[in-house]
């Protein structure tokens, strides 16, 4: 039943949608395009925040491929990882590199080592002007502006082309969406290690995720959508669907998470996103 049930949402919310075709350049439509340019046994590798959300959710894994992103420790500069994962995969395949304009900084240095030893590394650079993720969930928790995440409050952002060029790295870039498949495929098919810096949306929302919802007051709620599907991890650490599938009113799962001994023992899927 577990899995009819996650094959319903998959259905139900599709991660590639139209609205990503539409207007600015974003990162799913990055994704999109450079994992469906990647051959078989390359390997991938997201730093933390939206590049690892969204390569988890999109990337489409091919054969001999093997996809490493920063989930759980999520720690900033983990993009460093793909130098060692090159070396070791020189003869194979491509190691392709997603990573955004404020985690690279983490690990900045490293640029050297990639140009002295020409290590064959394609960096994907998504620049959306400092940190997206924190910029998204403080807008879940209804901060208004939102703080500490752009260029324009203060976040330092260098210029990454001077910065690549001054390592001694090949630089490219795409600003644009009519641009960008004859861009990946230039860049996938470069000798040795290239940067290519891609400009996207600083306003997109990873969807569907996982997020606390705050109101005005700063009060956390169950999203308000008109139906939930309702869970319980049980003592084997499996979910149990307590509703056999059918949707249940928002009101009826509150009461229920109201009379729970344990605060974190359940999981609700709402509206096109999970709350715990």
């Amino acid at each position: 039943h577990w899995v009819s049930v996650c094959g319903e949402w998959r259905a139900n919310y599709p991660i590639i949608q139209p609205k990503y075709f539409e207007g600015e350049l974003n990162s799913y439509r990055l994704v999109d395009v450079v994992t469906k340019h990647a051959k078989e046994n390359d390997i991938v590798i997201a730093d933390t925040g939206s590049s690892c959300s969204v390569v988890a959710q999109t990337w489409q894994v091919k054969k001999g491929q093997r996809v490493f992103i920063s989930g759980g420790l999520s720690g900033m500069g983990y993009w460093a990882t793909s130098l060692g994962l090159a070396e070791a995969n020189r003869t194979n395949g491509t190691v392709i590199c997603f990573v955004g304009d404020g985690s690279l900084q983490m690990n900045i240095h490293e640029f050297a080592t990639i140009e002295r030893n020409q290590i064959p590394i394609k960096i994907f650079l998504v620049s959306n002007d400092g940190y997206q993720f924190v910029r998204m969930s403080q807008s879940g928790y209804n901060i208004n502006p939102t703080f500490g995440t752009d260029v324009s409050d203060g976040v330092p952002v260098p210029n990454m082309e001077k910065i690549t060029k001054a390592y001694g790295l090949p630089y490219v870039s795409c600003s644009t969406a009519e641009e960008l498949d004859i861009v990946v495929k230039k860049v996938l098919a470069m000798e040795g290690p290239v940067v290519c810096e891609v400009f996207v949306s600083k306003n997109l929302e990873v969807e569907p995720r996982l997020r606390s919802i705050a109101d005005e007051n700063g009060v956390f709620h169950i999203c308000t959508e008109c139906c939930s599907y309702l869970f319980r991890i049980n003592a084997y650490g499996i979910p149990e669907h307590l509703h056999f599938g059918a949707p249940v009113a928002v009101a009826d799962a509150e009461s229920y998470l109201a009379s729970c001994d344990q605060l974190f023992d359940y999981i609700v899927f709402t509206g096109g996103c999970l709350t715990a």
